[in-house]
């Protein structure tokens, strides 16, 4: 795997539960954050807060699990794309995507979550499911299943229903877990320059389960 290609760090915002790695390419407004060099031209991943983070991406500019409110958005480009992970509330809300979702924004989510927008929301919509591949602009998503494994945390993320996504930006992988402990499917990636894993128990993922798969998966930064 080829080391990822980085400028600058300049992290914004709060730290994400696990770690934050960020960073530009629109002519628009510019963000703060951690920019990586692509075949496209110039990535830039903003942290912030929790789960939450935006991507200014060459030609497109990605939110991820926005909540919170949109004054945490201040000052951030427009969304074009959204991805949602799961229908837990640190993750998925309704006021603060309806009102960070302008005309022609894209929502991209799992599909139990499309079936829980308002009918203004699921217009803009399109559900991806585990194992599912899709392009959104020059960007290349996978749904990679996110899901509990240790008996008694089943009850959090059941297998089947979440995602976690794998995005292919002018070359460079950015893996955004979601809500997941280290499953299979997790420690199959390869070619991953970027990973954000989540520690947050009892929900994900313990220490020594996220340094595993760190060790398994091997991403240029984590």
């Amino acid at each position: 795997m080829e080391t990822t290609r980085r400028h600058s760090i300049a992290l914004g915002g709060a730290a994400l539960a696990a770690a934050a790695l960020v960073g530009v390419g629109r002519a628009q407004t510019a963000m703060t954050g951690d920019s990586y060099e692509t075949d496209a031209g110039d990535l830039v991943i903003h942290p912030v807060q929790h789960a939450s983070l935006v991507m200014q991406a060459p030609g497109l500019v990605v939110y991820v699990d926005p909540v919170g409110g949109t004054a945490l958005y201040e000052g951030l480009p427009p969304a074009e794309l959204i991805l949602v992970t799961h229908e837990h509330s640190d993750h998925f809300d309704v006021p603060t995507l309806t009102a960070l979702a302008g005309e022609s924004t894209r929502l991209l989510t799992n599909p139990a979550v499309q079936g829980k927008l308002p009918p203004e929301l699921q217009a803009k919509a399109s559900a991806i499911a585990n194992g599912e591949k899709t392009t959104v602009d020059a960007i290349a998503i996978e749904a990679v299943p996110a899901y509990n494994l240790t008996p008694d945390r089943l009850q959090y993320h059941p297998k089947g229903r979440d995602n976690g996504y794998l995005l292919t930006i002018g070359g460079l992988r950015v893996y955004v877990a979601g809500d997941t402990e280290d499953t299979p499917e997790m420690r199959a990636l390869t070619d991953v320059d970027i990973a954000f894993l989540p520690m947050n128990l009892p929900y994900t993922m313990t220490i020594e389960q996220a340094a595993d798969a760190v060790a398994a998966i091997r991403p240029g930064e984590v």
